[in-house]
């Protein structure tokens, strides 16, 4: 059960006495605020550098010359404006493969750099290649083989078995749970040298070549410079508002 709190009233004259000393008091005047300001002091000054940003970024852009790769009519590429994501997709028999990869690796590049050396640094790009297996309404899972782009190459770095499609598919909390849960594969470099190599094998029938692999090094630096003039120009066009 709960307590009532009793709350006792204050004699009526006690009350009349205090309100009557209120009224007597002179009104407290109440000044309104100046109106915000639609900008800072220096927000048109950043908007303007932001803009110079922009304009000398697409003079020295330079767009990606090979597209080769596109135009052979084996792989589609897919990507969106203003996300740093972008896939490259092919079938293969009864196979579709997706090869996944992001800008990030520019700005880890950056993160890395040495600024003492002034050589000319070739930029590692880390892959996703997701190879999907059906057979009509059969599912037989399917493979992910992380790798690493380096001097023009495929290097892998692990492979791991999904044993139904759908698991790769589902973007929901419960799939990415279900990834992260299972076994990820033995340590790469761990497994038998003449294994290693049938791997590789196995990526360079399915058109992961140096042609490839040129080609995703070039678009991941194509693709951040693009991205950061995009950037620059809807921040640019934020401040200034």
């Amino acid at each position: 059960m709960f307590s009532r709190t009793i709350c006792r009233l204050r004699p009526v004259a006690s009350r009349v006495v205090a309100t009557r000393a209120a009224v007597s008091q002179p009104l407290r005047s109440f000044s309104l605020s100046a109106p915000r300001l639609s900008h800072g002091s220096g927000d048109l000054d950043l908007a303007k550098k932001l803009d110079e940003e922009r304009k000398f970024e697409i003079e020295q852009f330079q767009p990606l010359q090979n597209q080769g790769i596109l135009t052979q009519g084996v792989w589609k590429l897919t990507e969106k404006a203003g996300e740093k994501e972008v896939t490259l997709s092919r079938s293969f028999g009864n196979e579709k493969i997706n090869v996944l990869f992001t800008t990030d690796a520019m700005t880890d590049a950056q993160d890395l750099e040495d600024p003492e050396d002034d050589s000319e640094r070739v930029v590692p790009v880390s892959v996703s290649i997701i190879v999907e297996k059906k057979a009509g309404a059969a599912d037989h899972g399917a493979l992910e083989i992380s790798a690493t782009i380096q001097d023009n190459s495929f290097f892998i770095d692990g492979v791991s078995f999904l044993p139904s499609v759908s698991i790769v598919n589902d973007n929901t909390a419960e799939g990415d749970w279900q990834r992260r849960g299972r076994y990820g594969g033995p340590v790469f470099s761990d497994l038998e040298e003449t294994v290693q190599d049938q791997f590789h094998t196995f990526l360079e029938e399915r058109g992961f070549d140096e042609e490839l692999a040129t080609f995703i090094a070039a678009y991941v630096e194509s693709k951040e410079q693009k991205e950061y003039v995009g950037w620059l120009e809807q921040v640019s066009a934020f401040v200034a508002k």
